[in-house]
């Protein structure tokens, strides 16, 4: 996918490193972002699911595949593993939709979640 500036350039957005900060803190907004569109929704009830134990595994996976993504990985920087940010984004969505993280809402908080962090980071 590309991107152009207005002149007619391409613009080319390569994928970024989160440090751990970063990191902790988009695991929290995607959790954050998961209840708000699981209460909107009548299919599932999540109260069922919000022990303290069930938080803290759900933000332990999701620190998973936030670090698997956006962090150095055995030494391999994301600039290494991907070919710019768009090619990043979208193995961070099937990642999060496919590791089954949430007992609901698990494809609808990866597309969001994914269309949320690009808007974000291409409109710096």
């Amino acid at each position: 996918m590309s991107i152009y500036a207005s002149d007619g350039r391409e613009l080319v957005l390569p994928p970024i490193t989160l440090n751990d900060a970063y990191q902790q803190a988009f695991v929290e907004n995607i959790n954050s972002l998961h209840k708000l569109l699981v209460q909107s929704s009548v299919a599932f009830n999540i109260s069922a699911n919000t022990s303290a134990e069930y938080e803290e595994r759900t933000l332990g996976r999701l620190g998973s595949v936030v670090a698997a993504v956006f962090g150095s990985v055995f030494g391999q920087p994301p600039a290494d593993r991907y070919a710019d940010i768009f090619e990043q984004v979208s193995i961070f969505a099937e990642h999060l939709a496919q590791d089954h993280i949430f007992a609901d809402g698990n494809k609808r908080t990866a597309l969001r979640a994914s269309v949320a962090f690009w808007r974000t980071i291409t409109y710096r």
